[in-house]
């Protein structure tokens, strides 16, 4: 089993892409270099929120995504209070397929209310603080599915790690056009 040594991050300073991305690299880079494959690779948990409901978004690095190992920058959201797997082996991080499957069956329950979510999300897209959206929308409530809460502070993270992993493209842009395919 790995070793991950956790630590707790908040960012500070939201407003565009480059102010998100720059607080992030700030701390991966005092992050201490590894010795070599496995087990002496440094491995890390940023915790960096906790929901309502008590479970905790956590960002960990480095990640291995199937049989593809992923470097540099890049992290893993998890949710490990959560399972995201229907069956079969657990699996701790909610893939875009998870959310955006939520969002349909909340579009297709309560349009209204979808519009609305829409609406909080294309906030958090444009860079705004996760916290004053989440509070602005936390009345919203669907009945079933993931909380309003759960789903914009996991987008906002989602979107992160989209805007570190593809810097010089479009980052969060390709998953949020599945996001507004999925509410409208």
């Amino acid at each position: 089993m790995y070793t991950y040594k956790d630590i707790n991050i908040k960012l500070t300073d939201y407003g565009d892409r480059r102010n998100i991305r720059k607080q992030i690299v700030l701390e991966f880079l005092k992050e201490e270099p590894g010795t070599g494959p496995e087990y002496l690779a440094s491995r890390y948990k940023y915790h960096v929120e906790t929901l309502a409901d008590a479970n905790e978004i956590i960002l960990t690095r480095p990640t291995a995504q199937g049989h593809q190992m992923l470097r540099g920058f890049d992290f893993r959201v998890d949710v490990p209070g959560i399972n995201f797997n229907k069956g079969g082996r657990a699996r701790y991080y909610p893939s875009f397929e998870d959310i955006e499957e939520d969002l349909k069956l909340k579009r297709g329950k309560h349009p209204r209310l979808a519009k609305q979510l829409l609406t909080a999300i294309d906030r958090i897209h444009k860079c705004e603080d996760v916290e004053k959206v989440v509070k602005d929308y936390d009345s919203l409530d669907f009945g079933s599915g993931f909380s309003v809460e759960f789903l914009l502070k996991v987008i906002n993270w989602l979107f992160i790690e989209q805007d570190m992993r593809d810097w010089n493209y479009s980052g969060r842009n390709m998953f949020y056009g599945g996001i507004k395919n999925a509410l409208k």
